[in-house]
């Protein structure tokens, strides 16, 4: 195949790589994905922080629009883990379980103190008139630092997430 070629053309084609060129080659390439992938591993995690705050935001407008189709409060939670919605009754127990009508996953759940969830914390109920009783305030805090607020408006039912 070579045969119509000049002989330093000949020598170069047959020519491969010598070990030591492939390996400086890999170290790197070893070395730049290295460099690539730490920033992509903080932004990973500030989507997936982000997403927990849409779906948050997301659970508690559909919370409530079911209270108001359903015409009974809904308790919104936090439990570690997850938000959970409940229909609340007059008749209801405190420590009676009622199965949750609504429950979303989210990533690490904290209390105030910055320790690990291990009890249910309520944020709010949801009304039948569509308005919202506010507890608590609730704030989302991201490994950077960065505190995001869910902020409620009791009038109008709208949920609002105040982001740095």
């Amino acid at each position: 195949m070579t045969r119509g070629w000049p002989a330093s053309l000949r020598q170069s084609a047959c020519r491969g790589f010598s070990v030591l060129e492939l390996l400086i080659t890999l170290g790197l390439l070893v070395a730049l994905g290295a460099i690539v992938l730490v920033p992509a591993d903080a932004l990973f995690e500030r989507a997936r922080f982000d997403g927990d705050l849409h779906r948050l935001r997301g659970a508690l407008t559909e919370c409530r629009v079911l209270a108001r189709r359903l015409g009974v409060p809904v308790r919104i939670e936090l439990e570690p883990g997850r938000l959970v919605a409940r229909l609340w009754t007059a008749d209801e127990q405190e420590d009676d379980e009622t199965p949750p009508i609504l429950t979303v996953m989210l990533g690490e759940t904290r209390d105030d103190t910055g320790a690990l969830l291990e009890d249910s914390q309520p944020i709010t109920v949801a009304l039948p008139d569509g308005t919202f009783c506010v507890g608590n305030q609730m704030s989302l805090a991201h490994t950077d630092g960065d505190v995001s607020q869910i902020l409620f408006d009791t009038w109008s039912g709208a949920v609002r997430i105040d982001a740095p």
